[in-house]
């Protein structure tokens, strides 16, 4: 408490081992206090207390008769500490003493160690000398790489590898007959390798074989390995020929290659081609080379061409042979306009100048335009047209289309030569159903020739000569009838031709023309194979309902002058 007075005071020493027993005691009469701090000393009576106190000992602090509380105690342990600093001191400054004896030690300890370290650092380092010196006097040598060639001429790989630790000296390669390479001599340091590039030259036909050696300073490994090899020449031929519709007349040009896939020389002779087809090479390719030869395609009568081509040359294996088709199609001739004569059920009726089929629209070409159309939107299309007899060959005339499948199959083939469809159907494109369409007269695309265009040109145009029939009065010469066709159609462009060039335009089937004839009904013109000759007059007209399909009724395609 903060007080001020005099208090009378005990300082007495118990010893704890003994379970307390009193060992010294000293009254330290009246102490001062003052502001709630005193202060004393005590021992002055004499030194007995520094020899009594022990680590075992406490204190206890007696005020006015009243022993103090442990924690007022602990206050009075700083006296008694001083009491024995003397003691303490002398014992702390005997174990500073011990201590630096052993510091010293240590350090002469520590400088013995550090001779050592400096020693064995040494002779490690004589002994690492002694080990690289060691593992440089191996060299391990080993050859590896994928070296069958079989017929092949691509180059070959070699890898030599030094997986000793040594550096590998590499002073020679050996190869069997027939191969070669691009390195010979060097060094290859240690866990390293050398690609060598290997190149296989048979110059016979037969089979290459042996060992590739290297020649080093490897203290060990295997320096062999072996290789082959096959003497050969390859020929292959490849291009896709199938031209499709030609013009007839008009020539298509294509090219394929010859390649030679063998090990030597190719030499080609010279090349066959079916009829139709004319193209030719000859000379020698490499090994890996090849060669493009242009193909011309020129058919010379709307029908069906097809064989293969075949290259003659000293090949040891491979094919030579490549297959070709295509289509003779009907060509466009242009006619110059006119007049139709009196003796025409269109008297004085004039045609401007107009292009029209050579031919009559063939069965091929109806099937390969349909299969482009049906793709492209024109569904109605699927499977419609045929030949007859049925199974004919593709430049028999198209027969069961209706005028409206003729309408819609012009169209699709106006869109696949890129050309502007005619027909249209409330301003767009006509494909499906069986509507009436409209004309675009501006469009460039293909359409069915007007009845009045038709008659004039199977009247032979203003080179007409009067015949009854087109191109002659007798019958026979010119038209596929009942009196010479027998039963069925014939192939187009097998009569003779009238005044302008065109074909079956008198016989063969009956052609769908543009014009309405009594309401709703089409126009058609000519006859066919199974009508009689006055059906196949120039003059003859006829007319049936635009979504018939029949066995002797077909079509032929027109265009507007200036395409």
């Amino acid at each position: 408490n903060a007080v001020s007075g005099d208090r009378t005071m005990v300082v007495s020493v118990y010893d704890a081992a003994s379970g307390g027993n009193l060992t010294y005691s000293e009254s330290l009469g009246t102490v001062v206090v003052g502001n709630g701090t005193y202060s004393f000393q005590f021992g002055a009576s004499g030194n007995g207390i520094v020899s009594v106190l022990t680590g075992q000992d406490y204190l206890a602090l007696t005020v006015n008769g009243t022993e103090e509380t442990t924690r007022t105690r602990l206050l009075a342990v700083p006296f008694a500490l001083k009491a024995k600093e003397s003691a303490d001191t002398q014992a702390l400054n005997t174990r500073v003493t011990s201590l630096n004896g052993t510091v010293a030690g240590l350090s002469a300890s520590q400088t013995t160690l550090a001779g050592n370290i400096t020693t064995l650092q040494a002779q490690t380092q004589s002994v690492n000398a002694t080990v690289s010196g060691l593992l440089a006097q191996f060299r391990v040598v080993g050859l590896s790489g994928t070296l069958a060639f079989g017929n092949s001429t691509n180059n070959g790989i070699l890898e030599i590898s030094n997986s000793g630790f040594g550096r590998l000296a590499v002073s020679g390669i050996s190869y069997p007959a027939g191969f070669s390479g691009n390195w010979s001599s060097g060094i290859i340091d240690p866990r390293q390798s050398q690609s060598v590039a290997l190149t296989f030259s048979p110059t016979a036909v037969q089979s290459y074989s042996g060992n590739i050696s290297v020649t080093s300073d490897a203290t060990s490994g295997i320096g062999t390995i072996a290789v082959s090899g096959q003497g050969t020449r390859l020929i292959s031929l490849s291009g896709d020929f199938a031209f499709g519709n030609g013009t007839v007349n008009a020539a298509i040009q294509r090219s394929f290659t010859i390649a030679n896939t063998g090990t030597m020389n190719l030499t080609v002779s010279w090349i066959s081609y079916p009829a139709g087809f004319s193209g030719n090479w000859t000379g020698t390719i490499a090994p890996g080379g090849s060669q493009s030869v242009t193909v011309t395609f020129t058919p010379t009568a709307v029908q069906s061409y097809g064989g293969n081509l075949s290259v003659a040359s000293n090949a040891t294996g491979g094919s030579g042979v490549l297959s070709l088709s295509g289509i003779g199609r009907a060509a466009m001739i242009t006619v110059q306009g006119g007049t139709l004569p009196s003796s025409s059920g269109l008297a004085g009726q004039t045609v401007g100048t107009f292009q029209i089929g050579k031919y009559e629209v063939t069965w091929g070409e109806w099937k390969e335009v349909r299969a482009w159309a049906v793709a492209n939107g024109y569904g109605d299309l699927a499977g419609v047209g045929d030949t007859y007899p049925f199974g004919s060959a593709d430049n028999f005339p198209v027969i069961n289309v209706s005028w409206y499948d003729i309408a819609k199959w012009s169209n699709a083939k106006s869109e696949k030569d890129g050309l502007t469809p005619v027909y249209q159907v409330a301003g767009a494109i006509y494909k499906t159903g069986q509507s009436v369409p409209t004309l675009n007269s501006s469009a460039n695309g293909y359409r069915l020739p007007t009845e009045a265009e038709w008659e004039w040109a199977a009247r032979g145009g203003a080179s007409s000569q009067g015949y009854i029939y087109s191109g002659s009065n007798d019958v026979g010469a010119v038209a596929w009838y009942s009196g010479t066709a027998g039963v069925g159609t014939k192939a187009v462009g097998t009569k003779l031709a009238n005044e302008l060039g065109i074909f079956d335009m008198s016989g063969n089937v009956s052609e769908w023309c543009e014009d309405v004839a009594y309401t709703s009904s089409r126009r058609k013109r000519d006859g066919s194979w199974s009508n009689g000759a006055d059906y196949c007059a120039v003059a003859f007209r006829s007319s049936d309902y635009p979504g018939l399909r029949y066995i002797g009724l077909g079509f032929r395609l027109a265009r507007r002058s200036g395409n």
